[in-house]
């Protein structure tokens, strides 16, 4: 089985605009992050990890619960 992948910068701001967040309303759906962490997933300047990519698609409902474990 393919280990999962770290979302690309081009990836995390198309989702996000999709939903129509903000960088500062989507980093607060992962409630630790800032809207300089968000800001540096999207520049590129730092990887956000899969795990929290995740967690991410199942707090904005775009994954359903049933499907991410699925995946597993």
């Amino acid at each position: 089985m393919k280990p999962p992948r770290s979302p690309s910068p081009q990836e995390i701001k198309a989702m996000r605009l999709s939903l129509g967040l903000t960088q500062t309303e989507a980093a607060a759906v992962l409630y630790r992050s800032t809207f300089r962490a968000w800001a540096k997933w999207e520049s590129g300047e730092a990887r956000l990890s899969y795990a929290l990519w995740e967690l991410f698609l199942l707090k904005t409902r775009v994954l359903p619960l049933d499907k991410a474990l699925i995946s597993q």
